[in-house]
């Protein structure tokens, strides 16, 4: 097993540092070693002994990252000092959630059966028990619905599902779940450039409210962050952090509001041995002081394995064949003739009994009849003991029932709208694309139109410079918004699921964080082709015309938001410029709106590069402009800014055209907040 000799290597200049470092950890080696099984009981799978996570913890040793805070040494602490640093988090009750006869079916397409649709069962009426202060696993080969069964129970997923869950007994809806519970997915959707300690805090306010004060969440952060080794990451950005250090964060984010029960779906996916173990063990820890935890989990090392205290096994097709200590495991298919292997990880020997890959004749039916009999017994003998419960089951649904998001309006929109924008100017890659993009653009535009704008002999190239900038400013308003707006998306996502802040703040937030940037970089462009191309130097009509560049840019970032709610950012990049063709083929500039075919002449009306153009125009050639021409008739064949508005059909008013952009932009905005609200509906 574990040698006694440290498993890093000492940096410390001072030899009396060192040697006191050494003796600490031979001594945790060898407290390491006293946990798990002589290697006769590795090879015998007999008298299993389950670890404990307070020495497990203990043991993990990590090396000092350079330039940091000294990490704080867990090897002295035990459990109870460890729960002596959550004492300032909320009170809950303790929950124990039984589900019964829960099923999902889903129909994939099939043109050999009838009706075309062949249905596949992927939860076939299971029922179980996830108890308190238990750290219960499930496990099960891919496809047999652990993730499905751990998103029905926890909220995630509402249609086509039968069955019911309960809470102590008590039934409740979704909504009322989400208050108690929180939902930490596989996949780490964090903002990615936040450090550490700006998340927490972030978390803190939005979790807690008014219920702490500023003193009061520091302690509960700085308490979270020892139990979860994230001391020295606290200046650290996401982005910088390890997935060991990601997924510890993700779970320290939730546990500021100390939800009553924590699911986790594979919360040991990508990392290593020595991570995949603490954090486990963490868990355990985390459970053992009266929260419900329940995690999915893939073929885990053998330590790993026994440290649950429940262990529950999916077979194809949705079904359990094991349900109980893992230390029970090894005994319970050994009595049906299948004994686990001498030196082989019951994980693995489990995976592949349940997947039927080497064990082709193995009695499912079997092992799916015992274990549905041990836990209907299991369910009635709840059943019996359920009237003792009541009062805690009565208290803890009032509790939720008439609590809502944590932190006020208010407080929702400041922290999100600071967030969003204080993450939108770290994104460095982006901001110097658009920057250096709008500059280069705008020189070369400049450039080869110089001073088009003074000159009534070059009025054509002139308008062809001002659908260009349009155009510009059409695109380069969308496109940043179609590469990053998913990913918020997905941080948004499992923030409102774990009943963070409300969706409509959310929205209103992003939208007035996004508002400097499509803001400036129009204006940038739009002052440098103005005064290189010789436009007018009016302010008026230079204000005009970067406000005409400004709606433009700011109505293409809500088709942005449109599209990149409802599509992968792969979709949405080619689909949304292509869905911009025909607003500039209808403009008005490429073929004029009197000449289009009566079947298409509507959408000259609601294109948007139509007002965007004409307001452009107006602001440079309108208001009763004379153009002034050295050479005289047949040169210059236009001399009055009226014959322009006639030769391209500008009929309406400046006004009108910033009126019809704004609420252009209005509809688009809340098309995509519609979007937003159907995708997350429908993905439940």
């Amino acid at each position: 097993m574990f040698k006694s000799k440290p498993v890093l290597k000492i940096t410390g200049k001072s030899k009396r540092k060192a040697k006191k470092r050494k003796r600490r950890m031979e001594k945790e080696a060898k407290a390491v070693n006293g946990i798990f099984r002589s290697s006769k009981e590795l090879a015998s799978h007999e008298s299993v002994k389950p670890v404990s996570a307070v020495d497990v913890l203990s043991a993990q040793v990590v090396k000092p990252r350079k330039a940091a805070k000294p990490e704080k040494d867990l090897s002295s602490l035990r459990l109870k000092e460890k729960k002596d640093l959550l004492k300032d988090l909320p009170a809950r009750p303790e929950v124990t959630i039984t589900f019964m006869d829960m099923g999902f079916d889903v129909y994939k397409c099939n043109l050999k059966v009838a009706g075309g649709r062949e249905k596949q069962t992927i939860l076939d009426n299971v029922s179980g028990v996830f108890g308190s202060k238990q750290l219960t696993g499930i496990m099960g080969p891919s496809g047999a619905g652990k993730s499905t069964l751990l998103n029905i129970i926890s909220g995630c997923r509402e249609s086509n599902v039968r069955g019911k869950v309960l809470l102590n007994g008590q039934q409740v809806n979704t909504a009322l779940l989400r208050k108690t519970a929180c939902y930490i997915m596989q996949e780490d959707e964090l903002m990615p450039f936040l450090s550490v300690d700006e998340y927490m805090a972030m978390s803190a306010k939005l979790k807690l409210g008014s219920s702490a004060d500023g003193e009061k969440k520091k302690r509960i952060i700085h308490a979270i962050l020892s139990i979860l080794r994230l001391e020295d990451c606290l200046d650290t950005r996401v982005h910088n952090l390890s997935g060991g250090e990601k997924k510890r964060l993700a779970i320290a984010l939730e546990l500021v509001s100390n939800p009553a029960i924590i699911f986790l779906d594979e919360p040991t996916s990508g990392l290593d041995s020595a991570n995949c173990t603490y954090v486990v063990a963490l868990l355990k820890n985390l459970a053992s002081s009266g929260r419900t935890i329940v995690c999915t989990i893939h073929q885990p090392p053998e330590r790993v394995f026994f440290m649950f205290d429940k262990m529950m096994v999916l077979a194809k097709g949705g079904r359990f064949i094991f349900s109980d200590h893992p230390s029970k495991m090894i005994g319970f298919f050994k009595k049906f003739g299948y004994p686990c292997p001498s030196g082989h990880n019951p994980a693995d020997f489990i995976a592949e009994l349940a997947g039927e890959s080497s064990w082709k004749d193995a009695p499912i039916d079997d092992f799916v009849k015992v274990t549905k009999a041990k836990i209907k017994m299991k369910l009635e003998q709840k059943q019996k003991a359920g009237s003792s419960a009541r009062e805690d089951s009565a208290r803890l649904i009032k509790a939720m029932r008439t609590t809502g998001y944590a932190a006020s309006y208010l407080t929702q929109f400041r922290v999100l709208s600071v967030r969003t924008f204080k993450a939108s100017l770290r994104d460095y890659a982006t901001l110097q694309l658009r920057f250096y993009g709008a500059i280069f653009v705008g020189l070369l535009m400049g450039g080869t139109f110089w001073q088009v704008g003074s000159n009534s002999e070059k009025m054509l190239d002139n308008m062809g410079l001002i659908f260009f900038c349009v155009m510009f400013n059409g695109f380069a308003g969308m496109l940043p918004t179609l590469l990053t707006f998913p990913t918020e998306m997905n941080v948004f996502r499992r923030e409102h699921l774990n009943y963070w802040y409300s969706m409509k703040l959310y929205y209103l937030a992003t939208t007035i964080a996004f508002l400097p940037a499509q803001v400036f970089f129009p204006a940038l462009y739009t002052t440098i082709v103005y005064f290189m191309s010789g436009q007018p130097y009016e302010a008026n009509r230079f204000f005009m015309h970067t406000l005409i560049m400004v709606l433009v840019g700011l109505l293409t970032e809500s088709y942005g938001l449109i599209f990149g709610s409802a599509l992968a950012p792969q979709s949405a990049v080619y689909i949304a410029p292509i869905s911009m063709t025909p607003f500039v083929v209808y403009g008005g500039f490429l073929i004029s709106i009197k000449n289009l075919p009566d079947w298409f002449r509507w959408m000259g009306h609601v294109s948007f590069f139509r007002y965007g153009v004409e307001g452009a125009v107006k602001s440079v050639y309108g208001f009763e402009r004379n153009l002034t021409c050295p050479y005289g008739f047949p040169r210059c064949v236009i001399t009055h800014s009226s014959l322009i508005e006639t030769m391209y059909g500008l009929d309406l008013p400046y006004e009108t055209d910033v009126a019809v952009l704004i609420g252009l932009m209005l509809i688009a905005r809340s098309s995509a907040f519609f979007v937003m609200w159907t995708k997350v509906k429908t993905s439940r």
